[in-house]
């Protein structure tokens, strides 16, 4: 995976020495899930990515994995009620636009 358990627990501001970890194999689950979703949209492999980029994974594909599980992490339903919801500008598209494959 490009992010760690660690990393998606820092961005979720969940702190292991406090907060359960319970759910350490639903936020795994959610990873595997975001990072396959990112690079379904890139339509390119981390392989790839990372080849064209002297080896390296660019922190804004890495950045947009952990958006897109804290997304999914916060909405666990595909509907919500009671609250209007608008997306961030200049986020998870805007991250991802320069390593689209066309």
């Amino acid at each position: 995976m490009v992010v760690t358990l660690t990393e998606l627990k820092e961005q979720l501001q969940i702190n292991d020495d406090v907060d359960y970890n319970d759910e350490d194999n639903y936020l795994l689950a959610i990873l595997e899930v975001a990072e396959d979703s990112v690079f379904a949209y890139i339509q390119q492999t981390e392989e790839e990515v990372t080849s064209a980029n002297d080896g390296k994974l660019p922190s804004p594909i890495k950045h947009a994995v952990k958006l897109m599980a804290a997304q999914l992490y916060n909405s666990r339903e595909p509907v919500t009620f009671g609250v209007t919801g608008v997306e961030v500008p200049l986020s998870y598209k805007y991250l991802l636009c320069p390593y689209l494959k066309y």
